[in-house]
Parts: C-alpha cells; structure tokens; sequence
C-alpha cells in the first residue's frame, strides 16, 4: 500500500439517456469514484487521516467497527469486529464535501497501520520525498543511526511511561528519528498509535488545516506495545524536512484503551541539530 493514499479520482463518464431522456438533463454527466483498497485486522487498529473533518461515515458491514478518534475531526479509526471477516465497503463523507470510498479486506497483518488520505496535488508540509530508495541502504541507516551519540534531548512523559527523542540524523534524503520508549510502571503499554505531525505552533484545534501528517518511509514502525519495566529503542525513517518557525514537528503516541497519551514537540532548533550519518553515502 502507498505510503500516500490519494484520493479518490474523478473519471468523466458521458450518460446516453434512451430510456429516459426527460429523467436528465441532456448536459448531465456520472462521475465514477475510484474505491480505494484498505486492510484491517481484529488484533491492530488502522487509522485514516483526512484532509478535512469527517462528516459521515458509513459501514457496508456490523463486522467492521468505525468510529472518531478522541479529540479529532479529521481522523477515523476502523477495526475488524472478528477474525477473518468478510469484504465490506467504507464510505466517509468529509466537510469538503469529497465522498471517500474503500474496499475493506481483512489482514492479519495489514501493511500500514496509520494512513493519510489527502488531495493527489497536495503534499506534507516541507517534505522531500526521495526519487529512489535503496531499501539495503535504509536498513543500514538505520542500524548506524541507533549507534550514533545522543545529539538531542526532548523528553515527555504521561504517568511512568516516558517518550524521548534523542537523536537525529539524515543520511542523503532521508532523516532518521531516535526515539527512546520506557515504560517503569507494572502495567504493559500497548501502542494504538505513534504519529508524526508538522503542526501550527499557535494551535486553536486540530483541524487538517493546521497539522499535516509525515508517514515513515516503508510502512508502519515495528513496534506494538512496551512491556513493563522494559525500555526501548526505535529509529525511525522519515523524508527530510524543514520547519518554518510557524510550524513544530509533533512526536505523539497514544495509549490503547488507555489514558498515557505523551507528545514531544520538536521546534525548528531542535531540527538544527541534525547530524549527518557519515558511513551511509548515496541515500
């Protein structure tokens, strides 16, 4: 699946009316939306991010669970009710007006877990996209960027779980997020999101307006839950980027059935700090 999920296109269709030509008027036409391939799984919640605030939405089976994410207008989370489920259709209906179809198909595992649907001529803010990337060379990145020195410190913690962000790193078009999980409570963290967000420093609401998503590059981090007592390390693989001084990176990770949300705000001096990763070249 795309790490983009553009939306739905428009295909001009002409409509010859012989049975009924009065029905319409001769100039009417039929605009076909294109359905847009989604996975969802009973064990993994999916999120769909959308450019504007969801008006409505419409399940084409009891099987699929759908619903608002707290504190949002613009995201919606959608789940399996039960293993192995039958295809349905998603329709979700947003404050623009644009009508969003999706063919739902149950996944084990599906391939992303956090999805953004946005304008095909729209892109995140700031973000550069590499042409080409070597996956080999993404993964020795990664590898490297856990060993570098800590050149960051932004910390933020919700009860005795803690989210920091220790390191940053870029390697051609490609930056890389350090990021620091440690849970010292007796109870496990399970992960129901872990979302990168340029968002306005003066923030009113959320709105789609005001933060724009910044997916990983390959899909979903690999991590769903932090066990007690256990610490972590995650880096992160995202498309280099610059803020203006209006703008903050966001850094949020939200608690399943749970109430330990923590955010890290990164500010374009904090991105200043970027370190170049010196054995990775041609990224």
């Amino acid at each position: 699946m795309h790490h983009f999920i553009k939306m739905a296109v428009y295909i001009p269709c002409l409509i010859h009316l012989l049975a009924q030509p009065k029905a319409f008027a001769q100039n009417d036409r039929l605009y076909a939306i294109e359905s847009l391939p989604l996975e969802v799984s009973a064990a993994r919640t999916v999120s769909l991010s959308f450019a504007a605030a969801v008006k409505s939405v419409d399940r084409g089976s009891a099987d699929l669970l759908a619903q608002k994410a707290k504190g949002t207008e613009n995201v919606v989370l959608i789940k399996a009710a039960r293993e192995e489920m039958e295809p349905t259709s998603l329709l979700v209906i947003t404050a623009d007006g644009d009508l969003h179809v999706f063919e739902v198909r149950y996944q084990q595992q599906p391939s992303s877990i956090g999805l953004q649907i946005m304008p095909s001529r729209q892109q995140p803010l700031a973000a550069q996209m590499p042409k080409t990337i070597d996956q080999n060379q993404i993964q020795q990145a990664l590898k490297l960027a856990a060993a570098q020195p800590p050149n960051l410190r932004r910390k933020s913690l919700a009860g005795d779980v803690s989210l920091e962000v220790d390191g940053l790193y870029i390697a051609g078009a490609v930056m890389y997020l350090r990021l620091s999980l440690e849970n010292r409570s007796v109870i496990d963290y399970q992960i129901e999101t872990l979302r990168f967000l340029a968002s306005d420093n003066k923030q009113i609401r959320r709105s789609a307006s005001q933060q724009d998503e910044l997916l990983p590059i390959g899909g979903s981090v690999a991590t769903d839950q932090i066990r007690a007592s256990e610490q972590k390390t995650l880096v992160v693989p995202l498309a280099k980027m610059t803020l203006p001084e209006s703008k903050s990176l966001l850094v949020q990770l939200t608690e399943h059935s749970g109430s330990r949300h923590i955010t890290v705000r990164l500010k374009g001096k904090h991105l200043a700090k970027i370190a170049r990763i010196p054995s990775v070249s041609n990224l």
